[in-house]
């Protein structure tokens, strides 16, 4: 007798690969014995992922170099991990080609201040694998430009005026100039003061809703991640958080979500295989020890009525 039987498991594992099934094959023995069986675990080549296991998000360091671990899948390989620091040039290293890829990679972080690390992986081809971002502050005051004025300090004693003289001077012209009587000090009027330094917020901290633009409310796509854009009316923030998911109620263990530099206006939806109706958000970030956010866009939704991958 021969049977075999298959289970699929669409959820991606942590190795970035898919479990597709489980075969399990009776070449005919009995019930007593004497047939063999073997199982078989088939994987999938990853969908393209980056993801930064340290620093966490929010994370505070001293100035300095700063470690950032990494991981990069792609099906066609990784061959090289870039990471940088806001819009800086990358610090890259080479990777083996296969197609999940780890790494360590040392950026310099001497700035104080709130700043975004980011994080790609790239195949031999250079196609990138999608940016992976997380927020750090480093810690130190800035120091304060040097002064254009100088003070000098009063000497320690006072010489006292010269006291005057009850001797007549002798007769005859005199070479010798007479000394100065002390005048009594006059009414000062004081002069203008310096402005002190600022206290108002460094930045921009007063965020509105966003507006998403793309795709259309209820986009169909047969194929291919989904670009998510929007507009923003306010001063640019640190970062935008876009999150997605199939419940309308985004609970944070059925949700996907993308950081993107503030100055950015898109994130792309990674989403697994299958057919599915998905609902998007996005608003702006500040993130740190606490996360200061504003208010969420409007929800709009995509879907994948029939997606093959």
């Amino acid at each position: 007798m021969m049977w075999a039987t298959v289970a699929k498991v669409g959820a991606p594992l942590l190795a970035g690969a898919a479990l597709v099934g489980v075969v399990v094959v009776d070449d005919g023995g009995t019930a007593g014995g004497g047939g063999t069986a073997g199982a078989a675990l088939v994987a999938t080549a990853p969908d393209p992922a980056t993801w930064i296991d340290a620093p966490l998000p929010g994370t505070t360091v001293d100035p300095g170099p700063l470690a950032v671990t990494l991981h990069a899948a792609h099906p066609d390989g990784v061959d090289e991990l870039a990471v940088w620091v806001d819009d800086g040039e990358p610090a890259t290293t080479g990777a083996g080609g296969g197609t999940l890829e780890h790494a360590t990679v040392e950026i310099d972080l001497d700035e104080p201040g709130w700043h975004l690390v980011s994080a790609v992986g790239r195949t031999a081809d250079g196609t990138a694998t999608p940016t992976a971002t997380v927020g750090v502050t480093v810690t130190g005051a800035v120091a304060p430009p040097p002064s254009t004025t100088t003070s000098t300090a009063p000497p320690d004693e006072v010489a006292a005026p010269p006291e005057p003289t009850t001797t007549a001077p002798e007769p005859g012209p005199s070479t010798t100039a007479p000394s100065p009587q002390p005048t009594a000090p006059g009414p000062t009027t004081p002069g203008p003061t310096a402005p002190g330094p600022t206290t108002g917020p460094t930045t921009c901290t007063g965020f509105v809703a966003p507006n998403p633009t793309a795709p259309p409310d209820g986009f169909a796509s047969s194929d291919g991640d989904v670009e998510l854009q929007w507009s923003y009316a306010g001063c640019n923030p640190p970062t935008f958080r876009v999150e997605w998911s199939l419940d309308p109620a985004f609970p944070p263990l059925e949700t996907d979500s993308a950081t993107v530099a503030g100055t950015a206006r898109s994130a792309v939806a990674v989403v697994p295989c299958g057919p599915g109706s998905w609902r998007w958000r996005v608003r702006a970030e500040l993130s740190g020890i606490t996360v200061v956010a504003g208010p969420w866009s409007a929800v709009r939704r995509f879907s994948y009525p029939a997606r093959i991958c």
